[in-house]
């Protein structure tokens, strides 16, 4: 998989945006009633398992829109992760929501801890078309996401 200079992807979520029946707007989100979100990947990201055993970080991605909320599975062992299976998913848009937001997490028996997020405005979305960005994560994390 690459980018659209040719560069490896490192990471990727892909985001589809799918109208309403009845609509036909001609705006980024238009009459939209539902978002589609693919979890691709990740890479690069913070080892926040650093213990005796050699382990590293089980990331898994939190995808929120709203109230609503899905997460990937978790992929043990891996600061390069890659989802298959499981990293689909459908949120109903309300008139309300503006920012789809994703966040990478360490899982842990006790808390879990932050690897980064990243905030995708709705309204930078066109409608019925899969787009993919990389975008760095942020609250001082390391690694990167990319969306299509």
């Amino acid at each position: 998989m690459t980018d659209a200079a040719g560069q490896p992807a490192n990471c990727g979520i892909e985001l589809q945006v799918s109208e309403s029946a009845g609509g036909g707007g001609s705006e980024a989100l238009g009459n939209a009633s539902a978002l589609r979100v693919r979890v691709l990947s990740a890479t690069s990201l913070i080892n926040k398992d650093t213990g005796l055993f050699g382990d590293v970080s089980d990331p898994f991605v939190r995808v929120r829109l709203g109230r609503q909320e899905f997460k990937t599975p978790t992929i043990s062992n891996n600061l390069h992760p890659s989802w298959d299976t499981g990293n689909e998913f459908t949120f109903k848009v309300g008139e309300h929501d503006s920012d789809l937001e994703l966040e990478v997490f360490n899982e842990n028996y006790v808390r879990h801890d932050s690897l980064g997020s990243t905030t995708v405005a709705l309204w930078t979305l066109p409608p019925e078309e899969w787009i993919r960005r990389r975008d760095p994560l942020k609250d001082g994390a390391e690694g990167q996401l990319e969306f299509e």
